[in-house]
């Protein structure tokens, strides 16, 4: 069972990592051979293996060629909760909902993570899904 604390902890140095655009302190939490999943990644499986992988599509996301989006990125914690093996952590990035799920390994380090935008709802229009 991961704890509150734990959860907590790792929720503020995962944020804390992203808004300093550190790579390697993100980077530290995961494992070799992480997984992550996504709908904004290549298809087929918008699915990406291994710690090399996933650091090249990160870094993207911080450093050139991407300067226009890079300095601009923040994270914003919204809410952080807890399960048998794993962490969601919700979280504003660009005015936008996110939620994403962590699983940990034994040792605390990150085995598989995804990225779950907010779908939108019939009913609700881009100003509302954009709102702080």
């Amino acid at each position: 069972m991961i704890s509150t604390g734990f959860a907590q902890q790792f929720a503020r140095a995962w944020i804390g990592a992203w808004n300093r655009h550190d790579l390697d302190a993100v980077l530290a939490h995961c494992a070799d051979d992480i997984e992550l999943t996504a709908p904004r990644l290549p298809a087929p499986a918008s699915r990406l293996r291994g710690k090399p992988a996933v650091a090249a599509w990160w870094a993207r996301a911080l450093t050139a060629p991407t300067l226009t989006v890079g300095p601009r990125l923040a994270l914003t914690a919204a809410a952080t909760l807890t399960g048998t093996d794993g962490v969601v952590l919700l979280y504003r990035s660009g005015g936008r909902l996110r939620a994403q799920t962590f699983r940990f390994r034994p040792n605390g380090q990150v085995s598989h993570t995804a990225i779950h935008p907010l779908a939108p709802r019939a009913s609700e229009t881009a100003h509302d899904l954009h709102r702080p």
